[in-house]
């Protein structure tokens, strides 16, 4: 039985995974022919178990993903998408993101973009890398927030400090010069320094036509994709209306109490 003064001294120190350790230790006679070396690891050890569950709950958290479940088991490599496989299970090591380069994932909109992009971005965030998810035009509207405030260097600054940007649904409205020229600045910050990965509803080869403005068009390119791992994505099906018809037949099966 642990005495109340240790447990609250761990308490105190936040050595919460040390004070359960102990406990089972304390309780279970699977120790008991452990040596004080083998106790004290088993204690150290639960307690680092604890701690990195905490840092990746707070990471996945602070990522704010739109499908924060979202896994790699769930993506079907069969038919065109089988020639992307090796690239795909490549990304998910992170040396990409080491290296500080970029990915763009492009397609139509139904064919899994943001679907896999979230999924890698859980793959990183597993591995320790701090990760950032924006819908393109919410990303533009904080950063219009942070001007108003006059807070836009500091959100800027901010930024540097994630290993991977997701800007999730480039081409799914116009840009106006304003935005062209905060996404270049971003982008400015971010070469070089950290990773940055763009899920588009148009092919990379029309980016500069789609931006309009020639010297900050060439500008985006050099520093986006030029370094950037390109996975254009097509589907004759749907990836919402296959999730679709999924959810609504589980739906059903809770229903009748399957």
């Amino acid at each position: 039985m642990i005495s109340p003064s240790i447990g609250k001294l761990l308490e105190e120190l936040s050595l919460h995974g040390v004070l359960r350790a102990l406990e089972t230790q304390y309780s279970s006679n699977e120790f008991d022919d452990l040596s004080y070396e083998e106790k004290l690891e088993h204690l150290f050890t639960t307690q680092i178990e604890e701690d990195r569950n905490k840092q990746m709950i707070r990471r996945v958290k602070q990522a704010r993903l739109r499908f924060p479940n979202a896994c790699i088991e769930n993506i079907e490599f069969g038919g065109e998408r089988s020639g992307h496989k090796k690239l795909i299970l490549s990304l998910l090591t992170g040396n990409w993101v080491m290296k500080h380069l970029n990915v763009i994932i492009s397609g139509a909109s139904g064919t899994g973009k943001t679907y896999l992009a979230n999924a890698i971005a859980n793959a990183l965030l597993a591995s320790g890398y701090k990760v950032l998810y924006y819908r393109l035009d919410d990303f533009f509207k904080e950063a219009y927030k942070k001007q108003t405030l006059d807070l836009y260097a500091n959100f800027r600054r901010a930024l540097l400090k994630i290993d991977l940007l997701i800007l999730d649904d480039f081409g799914a409205c116009e840009l106006t010069a304003e935005q062209v020229e905060i996404l270049y600045c971003i982008l400015e910050d971010r070469y070089t320094e950290s990773s940055t990965l763009i899920t588009s509803q148009i092919p990379v080869q029309e980016w500069h036509a789609f931006i309009g403005s020639d010297n900050v068009a060439d500008a985006i390119l050099d520093r986006m994709v030029h370094n950037a791992h390109k996975l254009p994505l097509h589907s004759k099906k749907s990836m919402r209306e296959k999730f679709g018809k999924i959810a609504l037949e589980q739906d059903l099966k809770e229903s009748k109490g399957e």
